[in-house]
Formats: structure tokens, sequence, C-alpha cells
């Protein structure tokens, strides 16, 4: 479904440090499953998601989607096919237009459309069910501003609107992370639901290695942009990953 082949990026190519994020690196992401990616600061983690995204160009190497290349595809071409929850809830949506207006836009992701055709009456009914499925009164803000609603229903909301259109590729760049605990554990749980309805492969970053576990089927870690984990959720505990890591660390400090 997702394959990168020799993937190379590095940053700061004119100053004399330069940091190379990846060199060499391949993975391969199964349809119809969710992989959590984790990881220290700085290992990789968001600038995976920004490469296969767009949000940055590869210095080299290959992302085929679905049998397609599409390593030089620009950013706005794959946002038809990838949706992405950024951690800010503010980043996924339209903070001065209304719930309604924000649905609307989602709706018209990779259409040609005109602001005053931008709502349609006969679909708002269908919003409002799609609201109601969280069970976290949305539907009662329809036409509120987004900037007037809480940071777990502007995130409840980015989600929604990512999905509406049925993505081949789900990004979530630890959205739950701006959260508080109860926020987290519902848009985690609404998460997995629309994931699991809408069979939606998908590439969970998080810092939250029991989350990262309990909602997904694999985990991989990063580690210098080496991937130093690589197995099936259920076959792993907590007490392993951290085990694991701090051997990896161990090693290439003696080394």
């Amino acid at each position: 479904m997702l394959e990168i082949k020799k993937l190379q990026k590095s940053f700061n190519l004119d100053r004399d440090n330069i940091l190379v994020v990846f060199d060499e690196f391949n993975l391969k992401i199964k349809a119809n499953t969710t992989t959590a990616i984790i990881g220290p600061n700085g290992c990789g983690k968001t600038t995976l998601l920004n490469l296969i995204s767009g949000n940055e160009k590869a210095d080299n190497g290959n992302i085929i989607l679905n049998g397609i290349d599409i390593t030089n595809e620009a950013e706005e071409k794959r946002a038809t096919r990838i949706s992405r929850v950024h951690q800010d809830p503010s980043k996924s949506v339209s903070l001065n237009l209304t719930v309604l207006e924000n649905l609307a836009l989602a709706d018209k992701k990779g259409e040609n459309f005109t602001l005053n055709k931008l709502i349609r009456k006969q679909k708002k009914d269908r919003y409002i069910e799609i609201l109601k499925s969280f069970n976290i009164g949305l539907e009662n803000k329809i036409n509120e501003k987004v900037k007037f609603l809480s940071g777990g229903q502007r995130q409840s909301l980015s989600l929604i609107m990512a999905c509406m259109k049925n993505p081949k590729l789900l990004l979530l760049d630890e959205h739950t992370a701006a959260l508080d605990p109860k926020a987290s554990a519902l848009v985690l749980e609404k998460t997995r639901d629309l994931i699991q309805k809408n069979k939606i492969t998908t590439l969970m970053v998080s810092h939250n290695i029991r989350d990262a576990l309990r909602y997904s089927d694999r985990i991989i870690m990063l580690d210098s942009g080496r991937i130093i984990i690589d197995r099936p959720s259920l076959n792993i505990k907590e007490s392993e990953i951290f085990d694991i890591y701090k051997e990896n660390l161990k090693e290439r400090f003696v080394s």
C-alpha cells in the first residue's frame, strides 16, 4: 500500500553542521492497518510524515502509494489521497469559520467550488449525523465558530474532516498530545472507530507508548532515522520497548 525505498533527507546542506535524518531508509505499510511510529525527539518521526505528505521534499529515494510514485508530487495533489491531523488542533481547522463551514470545506476537498455554493442544504443533515456519532455535542454547535470550541472538540472536528473523503492514507502527528487525559482518551477511541469503519490505512506518531500499543497493529521505533523496533503491537510489551531502547542507546554511546 505504502512503500518507501532508499529515502534520504538531510538539513543544513549549505552549512558545516549537516543533519542527516534519513539515509537509505526503507519501509512498507500494509493496507487497512494502523502503524504507530514512536521514538525520542529528533529521531525522524514528524520528518517522515512531512516527507510522505509532501510538506518536505526528499533528497533521494522513492515514496510509492498504491503503486503510484508520489515522490515529486506537490503537497496539494497528495492531499487528495492523504489526510493529516496535526498536534495543534488549530492547524487542521479554520478557526474563524463555523463547524458547518469547516465540514463543507472538507467535503469539497479536491473539487472546484465557489464560496457561494460551498454549503449545500441537503448535506447539512449528513453532517449533523456525523457529528452526533462522536457523542460530544458537536451537532449542537454546528453554527458556532470553531475558535470557541474546546481543544478536544476542535481535534474531534479535525479528525472528522480528515476522514470525510475516505483518504487512502491518514497521518496522525501526535494528534492527542495537546489534550487533557480525558479528551485524549475520547479522541483516540473515536479515531479507532473511524479508521476501522472506513478501513483507512494509518500512520500514527505518538510519544505515549501505552496509547501506541493499544491503538495500533504494528509498532515501529525510530532512533536517528533508523528502525530499531518493528513488531506487531500484540507481540510486544511496554517494558520490552523501554528495555530495547535503553540497550540501543547504551550500545551507541559505548561505541
